[in-house]
């Protein structure tokens, strides 16, 4: 008998400070047992409850199906639920296997719920910058392009388009070397196997767009290392200077018809 209580001493101590919840409820999805229960409540505070008693309508609807469905079915399932106890927002991810009695008759529920909260919390904020993010690179006028480093296109900024007029459909069936001025592919393609060694650069491109000129594009690349501090990704940011080259182009005309006159 000392043996079993401080086997079952070491139990509870275990389950009491698991990162896990443990409970059983009965065939009216009543708690039964629950020794180290959710979100700071007292054991007392569950036995003899339902879901419903704790948490809002629609919130105990979703667990309550569940919970039915593997009485009847007889097979264990596994859910994510948002639950809202005490004015707090809190979120699990829940494995539930049938009960049964010492006949085998299943007889209610029996679950392990771990707390996600912190997890989908950091998701959320995750998922509302890269919304941020998107929606400053699909409204602004500079072309935006993330791929891989065997040059699999991730995204496009829709200002490429805009301003190429290629269809995303033309991009996937050309190189990307084709696109570049025959004069600047050399100096693209050192600069490519520099992106892929890991290094930043910035150079001065022509790019062809799709009514057969050119445009001039200021484009910076920074590899972005993956787990192994490799570069898995290249973030490419340009930027129209097609007006400023033309302006240099002419001011160097210009300067050289200067000259010209005064030589004379």
């Amino acid at each position: 008998e000392n043996a079993l209580r401080e086997s079952e001493g070491r139990f509870r101590l275990a389950l009491r400070h698991a990162p896990v919840h443990v409970w059983h409820q009965d065939k009216d999805l009543k708690f039964i047992w629950a020794p180290n229960p959710t979100t700071k409540l007292e054991s007392n505070d569950l036995v003899g409850k339902t879901v419903a008693d704790l948490v809002c309508a629609e919130e105990a609807d979703q667990s309550t199906e569940l919970k039915r469905r593997v009485m009847r079915t007889g097979v264990a399932e596994r859910a994510e639920y948002r639950v809202t106890l005490r004015g707090k927002v809190a979120f699990f991810d829940t494995y539930i296997e049938p009960l049964r009695d010492e006949h085998g008759k299943i007889c209610g529920v029996a679950g392990v719920s771990v707390d996600i909260t912190a997890r989908k919390l950091a998701e959320k904020a995750l998922l509302e910058s890269e919304e941020r993010y998107r929606f400053l690179a699909d409204h602004t006028d500079d072309i935006v392009t993330l791929s891989d480093t065997k040059i699999n296109n991730l995204y496009i900024s829709p200002s490429y388009f805009r301003q190429t007029g290629w269809t995303q459909e033309e991009l996937e069936k050309t190189d990307w070397l084709s696109r570049v001025h025959p004069e600047d592919r050399p100096l693209a393609k050192r600069t490519r196997a520099q992106n892929l060694a890991g290094k930043q650069t910035t150079i001065e491109i022509r790019i062809a767009r799709r009514d057969g000129t050119w445009m001039w594009v200021e484009s910076t690349c920074k590899p972005i290392p993956g787990p192994d501090g490799k570069p898995e990704k290249l973030l490419i940011w340009g930027h129209d200077i097609t007006a400023r080259r033309k302006a240099e182009q002419f001011l160097r005309e210009s300067e050289e018809r200067f000259r010209a006159v005064f030589e004379q």
